[in-house]
């Protein structure tokens, strides 16, 4: 059997002020135990920071994973991540240990990966097996964070918003009542120092995270209702999220609609089910 071994480390956090380093630290260990509630049934062993500001956790899927480190990354925007995923054999097992005591193929592929992606300016999360579509699934990861990156600070918050209130999820490893715990998490965020000075450089200094409903509707992205015909996938946006997020934000339909076109959501969403599927189809269907 193969497992999943995931790392991940803040990039640039040593230029951040010592206070502000402090807090991050302190919410994204928050982040982490709420992420590990949630995909609890497919983690062999909790993502833990392993030393200094580096993550790293051990999964039963490689989908897992990707699916854990897409929202990871969206919840500490505009903090920026490296990452690597590595498909292997997990050799060395403390059962009683930590993520970081563990050792076999899958560490060693996720550990190559990160340091490959600190030498690219290119590519900041890589995904490393022995198959030939790595190069596929990375170009595809890749561009959905060249999406990410491009947006506006306000386009990046009603990202994650949708996410919230639309989620890309997946029943065989993620936990839906343990998700309602993200809406908490997201209105902590708000409060720590980092984020208030992130924040304040919006036009207005608008936060979108403070009167958020603790609901949401998940998308099942392994349905095969996801698809409207075998050449083309159905929008990842419900039906009527655009009114939704306008009551949520204040503001009107038809802005939040500009938004979601200029930050090109729909797009993104779509790439990562993309990727999501090539990586089933790759490693898991047959496993």
């Amino acid at each position: 059997m193969l497992y999943t071994a995931f790392i991940a480390d803040i990039v640039n956090s040593k230029k951040l002020l010592k206070e502000e380093r402090e807090q991050i630290q302190v919410f994204i260990k928050k982040c982490l135990g709420t992420l590990n509630n949630i995909f609890k049934s497919s983690l062999e062993f909790d993502v833990t920071f392993s030393a200094g500001d580096e993550v790293q956790g051990l999964f039963k899927t490689p989908t897992a994973a990707f699916l854990y480190l897409r929202i990871f990354k969206l919840i500490i925007s505009p903090l920026q991540i490296r990452a690597g995923i590595g498909i292997g054999e997990w050799d060395v097992r403390i059962i009683s240990g930590t993520s970081n005591e563990q050792d076999g193929s899958a560490y060693h592929n996720a550990r190559t990966a990160i340091l490959y992606a600190h030498d690219r300016n290119d590519y900041s999360i890589l995904f490393n097996s022995n198959n030939s579509n790595n190069i596929y699934i990375n170009t595809l990861i890749n561009t959905s964070l060249l999406f990410v990156k491009n947006q506006s600070q306000y386009q990046n918050q009603v990202l994650l918003l949708t996410e919230l209130m639309n989620p890309l999820f997946d029943n065989n490893s993620m936990d839906s009542l343990a998700f309602a715990q993200i809406f908490l998490l997201v209105q902590k965020k708000v409060e720590q120092k980092f984020y208030i000075n992130a924040n304040n450089k919006l036009k207005n200094n608008i936060s979108l995270f403070n009167n958020i409903p603790v609901s949401f509707e998940p998308l099942y992205i392994f349905s095969s209702t996801i698809f409207k015909d075998k050449f083309a996938l159905t929008s990842t946006l419900k039906k009527g999220l655009s009114a939704m997020l306008s009551h949520i934000t204040n503001t009107s339909r038809q802005n939040i609609d500009n938004v979601i076109k200029a930050g090109n959501i729909s797009e993104i969403r779509n790439i990562d089910v993309t990727t999501l599927l090539l990586i089933y189809k790759n490693f898991e269907v047959n496993a």
